[in-house]
């Protein structure tokens, strides 16, 4: 049985930095995987966590996932002047991290399709950075080989 965790997150990443909608509120240098720099430029993203879970019972070569995308932010500020707080801004964010993703079918490295649902979106203060909020957004996908 194949192992699809590594692709899986690639493409995800990859979707992420190709959609334009994305990309204008989280630069695609600031799309991450999960490691992320010691002083990220804010706001950033990271590819979370992926649960796998084998279809044993099948003859296919396939595998469900629960993922779980990150985003953070401090919100916009234009010459020192806060234009949209962070708690704002981290709901357009994970607004756009759903609508990049969501129903979407993605080509994995491996030819094999990966195919996303969204479950759900945590808008939350961030406890480690002042005055910023993050985003957790959960999604199902599923790989049929």
């Amino acid at each position: 049985m194949q192992d699809f965790t590594r692709p899986v997150r690639t493409a995800i990443i990859k979707a992420l930095k190709a959609d334009p909608f994305f990309t204008a509120l989280v630069p695609k240098a600031q799309v991450y995987p999960a490691t992320v720099p010691a002083t990220p430029p804010w706001p950033f993203s990271r590819f979370a966590s992926m649960i796998v879970t084998p279809f044993r019972a099948s003859s296919l070569d396939s595998s469900s996932f629960r993922i779980t995308l990150q985003a953070f932010t401090k919100g916009i500020t234009t010459n020192n002047v806060l234009m949209m707080p962070a708690e704002d801004h981290v709901i357009d964010i994970g607004s756009a991290l759903k609508d990049a993703l969501d129903g979407s079918t993605l080509v994995l490295t491996t030819g094999d399709k990966l195919r996303l649902t969204w479950v759900q979106t945590l808008p939350t203060i961030d406890g480690d950075e002042a005055g910023a909020w993050m985003t957790s957004v959960i999604f199902n996908g599923e790989v049929a080989g």
